[in-house]
Order: C-alpha cells, then structure tokens, then sequence
C-alpha cells in the first residue's frame, strides 16, 4: 500500500465496533454497545477527540472517510465535471477555450444552445461531434471502476449515482444502467432537434464524426468514420421520421426542444424514497453521500446532494426529541464533498451560471454533516479503495473473534461454535469466491485467533 501505514484506521473501527466506547470499558461492563451507539459513533465525531492539540494531517481525513464507507448501508455518488476531467476530459469553461470559438466571440455557454442547429449546422455538429468523438476515445479513469466494485461487493441496490456528466463513461465502466441518472443527458442518445417524436436514437459504438479540426465544423458531404445502422449513415444525422437534423440528447442552455428522461428519474425518486423511509424506521443505519467534482458554476448536483441530506434528517428527525438529534441522527447522515477548489460547505453560496444565490441548504443540514475533503476525484477514490480492502480484512477478523458484534445487547465471544453461522456471516464479506484460497485463508486466521485467544 505504498509507504503510508494510516494508522488511525484501525483505531477508529476499534472504537465503532465497540459503539464509541473502549474495548476496555465493554469488557469491564461499564458500557455496553447497541446498535444505536454504534450508528451515532461517526468516524468524524470520534476522530475529533484525537484531533485535540495537533495538526489533523490529509491521510486521517481520508483514512476517516474510509471508514465512513466502510459502514455505511446506503450510498449515493454525486458526479461532477471534476470527477470526468481526471480522465483527462475538459470542464466546462474548457470546452470551448478554443481560437476558433474565441474569435467567434462565443464561451462554452453561448455554444451550448440548441439554436446552432438550425441556423448553423455545421458548426453545431462541430462542436458536439468533436465532444463526441472526444468522450468516446478517452478511457475512464481507474475511480470508475474502483466505485463500480463498492456497489457490487458492499452496496448492491442499495446504491445509486446522481451524475451531471454527459461524457457516458459510468455506462462504459460497466455500471448498471438501473443504478444510474444523468440528470443533463449523455453523448450516447441524439434525438430529433425539431422535437417531431420522443425517440433517441443510441450512437453505434465505433462510429466517430468526421470534424475539419482547423475551422470546427462538421460538412454534411463529408463521411464519417464507421458508419452503421439506418440512423447514423451520414456526418449529419437525421430524424428518421421528419428528416431534420439530430442533436445530443443533453439539456442545453435555454433548452426547449430537449427529451427529458423520465425513467431515469422516477428510478432515482424511488430510490431515493425507499432510502429515506429505511432510515426513518431503523435506528442503526447509515448514508454516505459521495460528492466528487460538483463545482458551483452550475450546481445542479450540490444542491441536489444538500438537499437529500436535509430531507434524510428530516425523515429521521420524526418524533425525536430535539436534545437527541445532534448526537444521534447527524452522525447517520454523511457527505463526502471531494473537490480540489471548492470543497467547503460555504462555497456552495457562491453565484451560479444564471446570476441567481445558489441554495443554503448547507446550513440546513447542520454542522459536521458535510466534510470538505480538497483532493483530485481519482487519487482520492484509489486511497480510499486500498484502505477499504483493508477494512473488509478487519471484519472478517471480527466476525472469526466476534461473531455477535452486530448483533445488540451482545459481549464478546471468543469464537463462534456454530460452522455454518459463522459461514452465512462470513461469505458476504468476500468480494468473490475466486478471490483467495479459502482453505488457506481459514488457516491463517485460525492461527492468527489463537495467538490473540493465548494472550487474553
């Protein structure tokens, strides 16, 4: 794992498994651990009573968000235009930081508007089919599919991605579709830019435009590069119903003409309802909300993030006394804001895109609840994706001394007698059967309980 040994990360699953308390104190019987003390135990709250006297460095901020992962039982990721530019993609201002469009006298905003493609075509499809083109060669970074492994080994359906980007590179990193929403829509469908139908059409994979790079423009006589299918024939593609050119199915500035995908938002309300009436009707589970590369020119997703984390405690908050929310229901909620420029709670009180405040909600959804972490998205997710293989480590070993931890009300055991118990707690924490020698495994932890069974 490189030369970073983090040592706090063992120290705070120490103190969460035992419900914020000391291993010392559970076994003398002066505290006993429920499944209530262990879900308000946050990493951050525990952490701040070592924080006391010195400079908190960036490995313990990672090595605690880490462990916010590590117990979490929902998760939502929030993705920006920071977390597709550590693929080496533009942002926004960018996209059209180019001689040809600076002498034009138009920025990414004015470029971006569906009027191109009835009063200049070519230049519409140049702009977008270089995107395209772009967005199709480029191969996602290696935090997609680091984030991909967490939902499938430890979240399952109980995990979704709410993303801005257009670029389609959750799809090409193997998420699954049902899990996903691209709020402005993706490169991958092109639709009727006169409206006349609610089709979209999906681009063949190999197909690429034809751009004249020195003057941005895309000519209709040209040829593209590997034509298919009835729709994509052409350097202009047309509806195949009224004849009229295609455009991007992504909402553009000032947008009318723009299909919005209903299915993929009712999927994501769902989700989202049935997260919130979880959490409102138990008493120990967890959401982490990852927040990667949302910056505040347009702030769709911020606000977005904010505002489900308001909603959770609200849900929550339900007929409990006022005295106990602090300390019990915040520590349940977590947001995990990573952004190299704009990662405090303030910032996101700066003005956006349309001159207009951008929400407060952040003031909402109380102190301590929204964590500022200033990383680039990719390294971030990597150090994170080490340090949570450790953790799945560290609880197989507890569940092999401990077998019981999870469950309330109960002390520790030195092992656990019933075989096939301890198999159905044992598998789950496995990221696949092919993994490791299990016969092996089983060895080397039988060994390793011995050693620490002999020193009790």
């Amino acid at each position: 794992e490189g030369t970073t040994d983090y040592p706090e990360l063992h120290v705070l699953v120490d103190r969460l498994l035992w419900g914020g308390y000391s291993p010392r104190a559970v076994r003398e019987g002066r505290r006993r651990p429920t499944n209530q003390t262990r879900a308000a135990a946050s990493p951050w709250k525990l952490a701040s009573k070592m924080d006391a006297g010195r400079q908190v460095s960036e490995e313990d901020r990672i090595c605690r968000a880490a462990v916010s992962l590590f117990r979490a039982d929902y998760f939502m990721v929030a993705a920006g235009a920071g977390f597709s530019a550590d693929s080496g993609l533009p942002v926004y201002q960018d996209v059209a930081r180019d001689a040809v469009y600076l002498k034009m006298g138009v920025d990414y905003q004015e470029l971006a508007n569906e009027r191109w493609f009835s009063e200049d075509p070519e230049i519409a499809i140049g702009f977008w089919g270089h995107s395209f083109n772009l967005y199709k060669d480029t191969e996602p970074h290696a935090g997609y599919a680091a984030i991909r492994d967490w939902i499938r080994l430890m979240f399952r359906k109980k995990a979704f991605v709410y993303t801005s980007n257009v670029d389609g590179h959750f799809a090409k990193s193997g998420f699954n579709e049902e899990q996903v929403y691209e709020i402005h829509g993706s490169i991958d469908q092109w639709q009727c830019s006169a409206k006349c139908c609610q089709a979209r059409h999906n681009a063949p994979t190999r197909f690429r435009f034809t751009i004249d790079e020195k003057n941005k423009r895309a000519f209709a006589k040209e040829e593209p590069q590997s034509p298919s299918g009835k729709v994509f024939v052409q350097n202009h593609p047309e509806c195949p119903k009224c004849s009229r050119i295609l455009r991007p199915n992504i909402m553009l500035f000032g947008d009318k003409s723009y299909i919005h995908d209903s299915e993929g938002e009712r999927r994501y309300v769902d989700w989202e309802e049935a997260m919130e009436s979880s959490m409102s009707n138990s008493i120990d589970s967890n959401l982490v909300i990852l927040e990667l590369g949302c910056g505040v020119k347009v702030p769709t997703v911020r606000m977005e993030v904010e505002m489900v984390a308001r909603d959770t405690i609200s849900r929550m908050s339900e007929g409990v006394e006022k005295k106990a929310r602090k300390a019990w229901l915040l520590p349940r909620v977590q947001v995990l804001r990573v952004n190299l420029q704009h990662a405090e709670e303030k910032d996101t009180e700066q003005t956006g895109f349309y001159g207009d405040a951008v929400s407060h909600n952040a003031k909402l959804v109380g102190k301590g609840a929204i964590v500022g972490l200033r990383s680039k998205c990719e390294p971030f997710v990597l150090t994170v994706d080490r340090l949570l293989k450790r953790l799945r480590g560290t609880k197989l070993l507890c569940l092999l001394f401990n077998p019981n931890y999870l469950d309330e009300n109960r002390g520790p055991t030195q092992n656990c007698q019933n075989k096939d118990a301890f198999a159905k707690r044992l598998i789950p924490f496995l990221d696949s059967p092919e993994i490791c020698n299990f016969g092996k495994t089983c060895k080397i932890l039988n060994w390793f309980a011995k050693v620490l069974i002999s020193k009790r």
